[in-house]
């Protein structure tokens, strides 16, 4: 299997980035605060056993704003409208993602 694409979400620096990644050699290069560390971090994070826990500091500032809003949502909560709300809520909550595609060697 072979690792052709990513597609990050909400970590740090990467709040919507997309990597295509070359058939032999790709190389990951940038300015200062671009997100370099970000995305080996985020791949070391989603697959490492140990299970190394995220922080809310690694949530992308444009995340910041989302979860704003799911907490004026969440305090709107009330016995009626419990369940939809919660079910509304869990859409809008920021979410750390990690998109991987994969293809066989044989399709590549």
């Amino acid at each position: 299997m072979k690792l052709i694409k990513s597609t990050v979400k909400n970590f740090r620096l990467l709040s919507n980035v997309e990597i295509t990644f070359d058939q032999n050699t790709t190389s990951i290069v940038g300015k200062n605060n671009t997100g370099k560390t970000s995305l080996s971090s985020v791949f070391r994070l989603f697959l490492n056993e140990r299970n190394d826990l995220f922080h809310f500091e690694d949530f992308s500032l444009m995340s910041h704003k989302r979860f704003i809003s799911a907490f004026k949502h969440y305090k709107k909560i009330n016995d009626k409208t419990k369940e939809t709300r919660l079910k509304r809520l869990q859409k809008i909550i920021p979410k750390i993602q990690l998109i991987n595609e994969i293809v066989s060697f044989k399709n590549v």
